[in-house]
């Protein structure tokens, strides 16, 4: 029993001095690991000439090692390799050495492959390698390769690199380091987290106002700029509410090209200009307001986030985007700030989803200029620009003629208005958070959404309750972003007027001079040198000559805001537009703000003067009673007597004139009456800023 056990015992692999290697034969399935053992055993038991050796691999094949099924040929070469590369060659699938490929060297192969730029495969790698490994055979000490040891090993093979370190083999290692090293060291942070789990967002939760995006975006058309006649792409600065997908506040501006060659873009002053008005328009929700923004334009100070945190008692944070320069690793170079769009996916989905709606339009660029452009785009440029030139040595009648391929900026505006209002006017859509919040309406029949909407409240329930006594089912239907916008926006804090030349700071402040018509002029456009008072009930005039202060935000054209010489808000002027000859309304109301402002002057007036006015009434009735006196001995009897036969008097009249007839006679002379101090007149002087 002991010998018949003896026989059938498996031969064991010697375990190796060197750990690694010795990692690599447990590493091997049992079955691989007893099938090399049978073959180094019988390897290592062959005689030493070639003859007999070929023989007793012959034997070896048909009998002992029968049960592998492996010819005498094979066995021959297979003796070959593991006299030259030892066990690791008797694996099955072996590539050449497998054993033989250390860490350090692969680690300096992987360095090696991740400095080749646009390499893939690992084939520039592989074969600077062998140029490095030939350098350093033919005596340059400076070309050890680390890993193969202090001397450089033989050549191997038909590659003439050492033994295990040829191609597929190199590969095959190659390809067990991650894909994301070598994007991380071949193109960047940014470009390597296109690898890694996207983090997944829902706005279910969120109300409008209680979180907005803001950025900056390119628009894929060519317009026309009427002053400086450029053919020119646009930019767009947008703030989006999240819940909604609302844009709440926007401004387009051409990409025009300065006499210095420099092309115009947004800077952070226009950021700047553009929070301000979105906040003192739209507003934040009163639980808060969180509004992410990058590190480039849109972007601003930490000085302006702190006054804007101020001002909203802490409601309306700003929070920082990852748009950094951190380099790849210790000792890179950094790249180009930038932020990670797929963070702002429902901005960026945006943006594409309005420029499909605008795709339309005259002038598109493509999506990706470099990679979808059309055509015949730069042909239409040319000659776009040509006509531009003509245009400017033409009369204004020919050249309204000319066949220009592109819209102006005021046409694509227009578009660009029209297109918004109905994206946010859209009921056909699946808009995440709409039945959570159950923003949903009945989807009446045979009446559209905003006829039902213009309906009064009582009209709207007795409709629902004659459809629900009919027993019909009463479809439901999403509402549009706008209307979600509407019913939420009564609720949303507002940024007051008075703050927003305390956020916008001196740089936008200048000192303007009241005209003689009381007119300030500021950015091309007239405003009205008109002041309420404190309490809102009146209003006064700013004195022509004297110069204030004054604050004008570019998104706010409206309002002009008004600053004593310390600084103190005094208020807001408003803009005195042209009115149009077809709008009777524009020029009435015009006409009424005249006539106000000439009824305060009056007033004013007045009142300063009504002590003089009672001093000349006094020496008016004065005289008069004495003129009373004198004229009416002088009034001749026939007269009289006249008198008193046409309009019969009482009882006790007499010849003499009477005061009636002496006060027909001066009426015309006697002065107007005045107020007096008691009798104001035009109102309550009590509310009067000059008092």
């Amino acid at each position: 029993m002991h010998a018949l056990a003896a026989k059938h015992t498996p031969p064991v692999l010697p375990v190796p001095a060197d750990d690694a290697e010795a990692a690599a034969i447990f590493a091997l399935p049992a079955a691989e690991r007893e099938r090399v053992a049978s073959l180094h055993s019988a390897f290592g038991a062959l005689p030493a000439r070639p003859d007999d050796r070929r023989r007793a691999l012959a034997r070896l094949a048909a009998g002992d090692l029968a049960p592998l099924g492996l010819s005498a040929t094979r066995l021959r070469i297979l003796f070959g390799q593991w006299r030259r590369d030892g066990w690791a060659a008797l694996a099955r699938r072996y590539k050449g050495g497998t054993a033989r490929v250390n860490t350090t060297f692969m680690q300096w192969f992987a360095a090696l492959h991740e400095r080749c730029q646009r390499e893939r495969t690992g084939a520039t790698a592989w074969s600077l390698f062998r140029r490095q490994y030939e350098r350093w055979l033919g005596g340059d000490a400076t070309a050890a390769i680390p890993g193969l040891g202090a001397m450089p090993p033989p050549p191997h093979g038909r590659e003439r690199v050492p033994a295990g370190h040829g191609y597929r083999n190199l590969m095959r290692h190659l390809s067990h380091f991650s894909p994301m090293d070598a994007t991380l060291a071949k193109r960047g942070r940014h470009k390597a987290r296109e690898a890694l789990p996207p983090v997944l967002h829902t706005r279910a939760a969120l109300l409008p106002g209680q979180m907005y995006f803001v950025d900056d975006s390119w628009h894929n058309s060519y317009v026309i700029h009427p002053e400086s006649l450029q053919a020119v792409r646009v930019l767009e600065l947008v703030y989006l509410d999240v819940a909604t997908t609302r844009r709440t506040l926007f401004g387009l501006m051409p990409r025009l090209t300065a006499e210095d060659g420099k092309s115009l873009a947004f800077v952070a002053k226009d950021m700047l200009c553009l929070t301000v008005a979105h906040l003192r328009q739209n507003g934040w929700h009163p639980d808060g307001c969180v509004i992410p923004m990058e590190g480039g334009t849109a972007c601003l100070s930490e000085a302006v986030v702190e006054r804007i945190l101020h001002v909203t008692s802490g409601k309306v944070r700003f929070v920082r985007m990852g748009a950094d320069r951190v380099s790849a690793f210790l000792g890179d170079y950094a790249g180009a700030a930038k932020s990670n769009p797929r963070r702002k996916a429902l901005l960026e989905g945006s943006f594409a989803f309005t420029q499909r709606r605008l795709s339309w339009v005259p002038g598109q660029t493509g999506g990706n200029a470099r990679l979808d452009k059309p055509e015949g785009l730069d042909a239409r440029l040319t000659q776009e620009r040509q006509l531009l030139s003509i245009e400017r040595r033409l009369d204004a009648d020919l050249a309204a003629d000319l066949p220009h391929h592109f819209p102006t900026l005021e046409q694509y505006h227009a578009l660009v208005d029209e297109t918004y209002a109905e994206i946010d006017g859209r009921t056909e859509h699946n808009i995440e958070g709409w039945v959570q919040h159950n923003w949903l309406a009945p989807a009446l029949p045979g009446m559209s959404h905003t006829a039902f909407a213009a309906l009064p409240a009582p009209a709207q329930q007795a409709f629902l309750a004659s459809l629900a006594q009919s027993g019909q089912p009463i479809p439901m239907r999403r509402l549009s972003p706008a209307e979600v916008w509407r019913q939420h926006a009564p609720g949303l804090r507002h940024l007051p007027l008075r703050a927003v030349p305390f956020l916008l700071g001196p740089e936008f402040s200048r000192k303007r001079t009241v005209s003689q018509e009381h007119i300030f002029t500021a950015g091309g456009r007239k405003y009205l040198a008109q002041l309420p008072t404190q309490d809102g009930t009146h209003h006064y005039m700013l004195h022509p000559g004297q110069s204030y202060m004054t604050c004008l935000n570019p998104f706010e054209p409206q309002f002009l805001h008004v600053l004593d010489g310390r600084g103190e808000w005094l208020g807001v002027c408003p803009a005195w537009e042209r009115a149009d000859y077809a709008d009777p309304a524009a020029s009435v109301g015009a006409m009424a703000t005249q006539n106000a402002i000439l009824g305060e002057a009056r007033s004013r007036v007045s009142f300063r003067a009504q002590d003089a006015m009672a001093q000349r009434l006094h020496a008016a009735e004065s005289v008069n009673a004495r003129a009373l006196t004198q004229l009416k001995r002088l009034l001749p009897a026939d007269e009289v007597a006249r008198r008193q036969h046409t309009a019969p008097k009482p009882p006790a009249a007499t010849t003499d004139a009477t005061d009636a007839d002496v006060e027909d006679m001066l009426s015309q002379t006697a002065p107007e009456s005045v107020p007096t101090q008691d009798t104001p007149a035009d109102g309550d002087d009590d509310a009067l800023p000059w008092q």
